[in-house]
Parts: structure tokens; sequence; C-alpha cells
């Protein structure tokens, strides 16, 4: 396939990915959740998990589509990776966000039912806001040294294209 098809083709699947992540991870989520959370003995409600009479709703910001599609975005506009690798490096990188995620969600569910509401409300805005861009980011940097990534995402298929055009 002409090199520049790849990109298209690679691109467009990235843009296509993110209306389905919501609804791909949200049942995953809740699920996962509520199995790590047995311990403190939960009801499941539909998407939300009762423990010790408080309600926790997983919304579609506790599913955090957008951090993974900022990994597919990473995975897929990486120039010069193989499919065969490719898919490794997504298989292994969604699984990553998802544990960490579950986790996430699971330890706030303790934090909040177990020690404090109030304590539950600080942490959870203060993980909220870090835990997307650094979970992304430490599971990309992993992948770049397990996999041996010498590409930067997006630049070099744009430098690429460049150099082919008659600019």
């Amino acid at each position: 396939m002409k090199y520049e098809y790849s990109f298209l083709l690679r691109l467009f699947l990235t843009l296509l990915s993110y209306p389905l992540l919501t609804s791909l991870f949200t049942l995953p989520t809740v699920y996962g959740t509520f199995l790590l959370s047995y311990f403190l003995d939960p009801v499941l409600q539909g998407q939300s998990i009762i423990v010790s009479q408080i309600r926790y709703d997983i919304i579609e910001a506790c599913v955090a589509p957008l951090a993974y599609f900022i990994l597919i975005a990473l995975t897929l506009l990486t120039k010069d990776i193989q499919m065969k690798k490719r898919i490794q490096i997504l298989s292994i990188g969604i699984l990553s966000l998802y544990i960490l995620n579950i986790l996430r969600i699971s330890f706030l569910i303790y934090l909040g039912s177990e020690i404090s509401l109030l304590l539950f409300d600080k942490v959870h805005l203060l993980i909220w806001h870090l835990f997307s861009g650094l979970a992304v980011a430490g599971i990309w940097i992993l992948l770049v040294k397990i996999f041996n990534i010498q590409s930067i995402p997006f630049y070099d298929d744009l430098k690429h294209l460049y150099k082919q055009s008659a600019f």
C-alpha cells in the first residue's frame, strides 16, 4: 500500500476510534471496578456501585475515553511500526490503562466508603486531573522503551509526506 494511503487509513482509524471508546469501555470499567471492590460488599446498580449506602456513579469521565484515544493516536500515528507490533503495543497499552483506571476507581471507592467522603472528594479531584495525562505518558514511555520505537508520533509521518510532496 502506498505510504500516503497507509497514513490516511491510520489517521481515519484514529479519528473513528474516539466515538466508540466510551461505549466499549464503560461496562468493563464498571464490572472490573465492582470485582476489585468486592471485599467492600458492593451492590451493582446499572452503572453505579453502592458501598456502605453511598452511591458511586461511573460516568463517562471515569471511563477515561480521552486517555484511551490519546494512546491509540500515539500508536497509530507513529511511523514505521509493523502491524503485528502495533497490535501488541495497543493491546499492552490499553490493558495497562484499563487496569490502572479500575485500580484508581476502586481505591477512590474504598477511600470514600471506609475512610472519609471529604477525603474522597479532595483525592478524587487531584487524581482525576493528574491520572489521565500521567498514566498515558508513563505507559507510552514504557512502550517506547519496550518496543524500541524510534519515530516521533505524527511528526515523522508529516515530515515524510512533506519530503515526498512538490514543496
